[in-house]
């Protein structure tokens, strides 16, 4: 057995990896969504699992979108355990890269306090961001001291990243492979922080910086985990918001291509940064291909782009492919779609997520 839950996370992500036996199934739960999605959406979900056991939680990145529905778990579970309450589900570990694991300590040591600085310190961690998503990555990690769960076992200090992981995690008939960042990867976006801080750091501190210039950071997304999946011969690639260069490059560090410019299938793709076209190309989804292709979005920040969409169709035409769309949301970019591209007419087929359901499952196995 092998299936993919996609909890309707409005504009982020949430996912419910299940596989195992039909009789005693296993899950790994990857991403919460933003504010809301947790009491909204998440908490319904996981109080219908038959077997409450989390065999991993995985935050893929620290942005608000995906983060604080975790937050929001993991609160109500350290609740629960003051309180001796039987708790709603029972994680065994969790994945989460800290900031000070894929930069370094001192890159956050002299964040934080340009910020303690700051005359505009209290408007810098309240504005959504790289702060608060930071901040809120913390808060996670911390939840997960106070519920003794294990952090990142096997990787000991280590960031996970395709470089430190041994061998996949096995469970079961799963196998799951880090393919993405790389430690070339973390090396770039370290010096990316270094080089805007040795810019930004004295302004920081002096206020001469707004609150809304730190919160086009997107920085977190340079350091999404990518994640191959693999249960009864049939294969996913989680993409969280991982940029399509470094995804390719993931997949040849880890072996799975042997080199950027050759092709590869997977029955299910979950589509980059909720289907933006701003971490994708054309040439990605001609190389990177797959039977069903999964968009979590609402429509906020024009997510998922028409581009996306067409060039994903486009692949598949080429490679005279049929598919499946699987989408959270009829959000403006797939009604444009539809209405351009028909599926009956156009090759591929489309399934939505029905108002006021909670959660799309596909079964690859």
């Amino acid at each position: 057995m092998f299936k993919l839950h996609t909890v309707q996370a409005e504009e982020g992500d949430s996912l419910l990896v299940e596989y195992g036996k039909e009789s005693q199934p296993r899950f790994i739960l990857i991403d919460g969504g933003p504010q809301g999605v947790y009491q909204a959406h998440l908490r319904g979900v996981l109080s219908q699992l038959s077997h409450r056991e989390l065999e991993l939680v995985i935050l893929s990145h620290v942005d608000d979108d995906h983060v604080m529905g975790l937050v929001e778990l993991f609160a109500e579970l350290v609740h629960q355990q003051v309180n001796d309450n039987e708790p709603l589900v029972k994680p065994q570990a969790l994945w989460h890269n800290a900031f000070s694991q894929t930069l370094s300590p001192q890159l956050q040591q002299r964040l934080a306090q340009a910020v303690d600085s700051s005359p505009n310190k209290a408007a810098l961690q309240a504005t959504p961001g790289a702060l608060t998503s930071i901040s809120n990555g913390s808060k996670l990690r911390g939840l997960a001291t106070d519920l003794s769960l294990p952090v990142n076992p096997g990787f000991g200090d280590l960031p996970i990243c395709v470089d430190t992981q041994g061998k996949p995690f096995m469970s079961a008939n799963l196998a799951l492979t880090v393919v993405g960042p790389t430690q070339a990867n973390l090396v770039a976006l370290r010096e990316m922080w270094q080089q805007w801080l040795d810019k930004n750091e004295r302004k920081i501190a002096k206020g001469e910086i707004e609150p809304t210039a730190m919160s086009d950071r997107s920085t977190p997304n340079l350091s999404s985990l990518v994640l191959v999946a693999q249960a009864d011969k049939r294969t996913l690639l989680l993409t969280g918001d991982g940029r399509g260069d470094f995804i390719l490059e993931g997949l040849v560090a880890a072996g799975y291509l042997p080199d950027k410019k050759s092709r590869i299938h997977f029955d299910c793709i979950k589509v980059p940064h909720h289907g933006s076209d701003r971490n994708v190309t054309a040439e990605f989804f001609q190389q990177v291909t797959a039977d069903h292709y999964v968009i979590s979005a609402n429509g906020k920040h024009d997510n998922p782009d028409l581009s996306t969409l067409k060039w994903i169709l486009e692949a598949a035409r080429q490679q005279q492919r049929r598919f499946t769309l699987h989408v959270t949301n009829n959000a403006p970019g797939v009604q444009e779609f539809v209405k351009l591209y028909p599926p009956a007419k156009s090759g591929y087929t489309l399934n939505l997520l029905a108002p006021g359901k909670h959660v799309l499952t596909l079964a690859l196995a």
